[in-house]
């Protein structure tokens, strides 16, 4: 099983992390960490965000794959989940309410795999958290 996180940026990876490893790990499944470019300045925001949840992942023992492109959210989203043949999407909201819900909805609508969207208020106090 394939599960593949949609990481809008390092503070979001950060926030996220225990949830979508959580969820990640009790599925038996591999992790496909994308982040999509605005622009090419942003290159070492995504890298930061990859790693920040790759090195994660490696501590929690589960198998990470990081993907980083430049195109559009929702085109990324889907086209990667193609093309890895995920099971499930994950996607955090922020608090764009605005903005989140429509990719979120977009994404939904466009493809036939199941999603999860963490809602922006997340916050990392399950007790089933990983480390």
């Amino acid at each position: 099983m394939k599960v593949l996180a949609a990481i809008a940026g390092p503070i979001s990876a950060k926030k996220k992390t225990n949830y979508i490893i959580t969820i990640v790990k009790r599925l038996g499944a591999e992790l496909i960490a994308l982040h999509v470019l605005k622009n090419e300045k942003l290159t070492k925001r995504g890298d930061k965000a990859l790693s920040f949840l790759s090195k994660a992942c490696r501590k929690a023992k589960v198998k990470v794959k990081t993907v980083l492109k430049k195109t559009d959210v929702v085109t990324a989203i889907i086209q990667t989940a193609k093309e890895e043949k995920v099971d499930l999407i994950i996607m955090g909201a922020d608090n764009r309410k605005v903005v989140s819900e429509w990719l979120s909805a977009d994404v939904m609508k466009k493809t036939k795999i199941p999603a999860v969207v963490i809602p922006h208020e997340f916050k990392n106090k399950c007790k089933t958290l990983l480390f």
